[in-house]
């Protein structure tokens, strides 16, 4: 199996938590890491060579620092503020990984494997461009009218990626990132995913949500654009996910994080060298909070990130 990963060196202990929980969960298969490293790339290889040497894996590495990204926009209003240019790199994987690999699955460093990923690795997308995960945002026809499109072709998301290098260099659809890059600049709201999502809106096929469920899978539907005909397949990947990507701000490694599946990633995180580190509390503006606490109020329920949750998610007793 070939991983393609994209990091810096802020995301360098998650990063090493997906990989321990890729190796545990998968200790009979050969699997290739391909890390695709920034400016600060030097101090994320020896942990990562030490963590995937333990597991008799391997890991390789390529240099990004060099590659012009100035015509993909980042840091802009209306973006994430915790998206960094590294979320560009997956568009370059034609370009940096050899040309003997027909197909890559790439995975995002906010994300736990909890199961066998064989299946997905098997699935056949030789006829397609990529295979993804629908986003919760879907059917929102506001954000398909922003990145031009209808909204009968949905919406996936690119933190797990099963992607046909080969269709990607036969296709040459480079030109046509840097393409919609340039006409979509003033609302490109969430970076590659807007990119991919518009560039192979006619050639992807849509994958089980087992294998990227997404923190708003698990909000209210009000917080939500996923058909109702989802909510089932939400709630058995839930029970027994297979790969967890904790989207949005409110990432696991914050002291003060709510998620109701954060005791995956501190599993994990007990299995690898920073078991010991700290976790730092994520910072919040005054503004937001005061926001929040009359959204909270509204509703009835000071339980402050949970309030988001479908009763589903919130209740649901586990033990690991």
């Amino acid at each position: 199996m070939d991983i393609a990963i994209c990091i810096n060196e802020n995301y360098l202990m998650p990063s090493g938590v997906m990989l321990c929980s890729l190796f545990e969960n998968n200790k009979e298969e050969q699997i290739v890491v391909h890390a695709l490293l920034g400016k600060d790339g030097d101090k994320c290889k020896q942990p990562l060579k030490d963590l995937t040497s333990k597991y008799h894996q391997k890991i390789l590495f390529y240099d990004m620092s060099q590659i012009s990204m100035d015509d993909f926009p980042v840091g802009l209003h209306f973006q994430e503020s915790f998206i960094t240019i590294e979320a560009y790199y997956r568009l370059f994987l034609m370009n940096v990984l050899p040309r003997t690999m027909d197909k890559v699955l790439y995975l995002d460093s906010d994300i736990v494997i909890c199961g066998s990923i064989r299946e997905l690795w098997d699935i056949d997308i030789s006829d397609v461009a990529v295979g993804a995960v629908p986003d919760c945002f879907h059917q929102d026809i506001h954000e398909t009218n922003r990145l031009g499109y209808e909204v009968g072709l949905g919406i996936f998301n690119s933190g797990v990626l099963l992607i046909n290098l080969k269709y990607w260099r036969e296709h040459d659809v480079m030109k046509e990132f840097v393409a919609y890059a340039k006409e979509a600049k003033d609302h490109l709201k969430y970076h590659d995913q807007d990119i991919l999502n518009y560039v192979f809106r006619h050639c992807k096929k849509e994958l089980p949500i087992r294998f990227n469920l997404q923190t708003i899978h698990m909000y209210h539907d009000r917080f939500r654009y996923l058909h109702f005909h989802f909510f089932e397949e939400v709630k058995e990947a839930f029970r027994n996910p297979v790969v967890i990507h904790f989207t949005g701000p409110d990432k696991p490694w914050y002291s003060n994080a709510y998620h109701p599946l954060k005791e995956y990633f501190e599993k994990y995180r007990k299995m690898t060298q920073w078991k010991n580190m700290p976790l730092r509390r994520r910072q919040i503006s005054i503004k937001w909070k005061l926001n929040h606490l009359l959204i909270c109020i509204r509703r009835k329920d000071m339980h402050f990130h949970a309030s988001y949750f479908d009763p589903y998610f919130r209740n649901y007793e586990r033990v690991l």
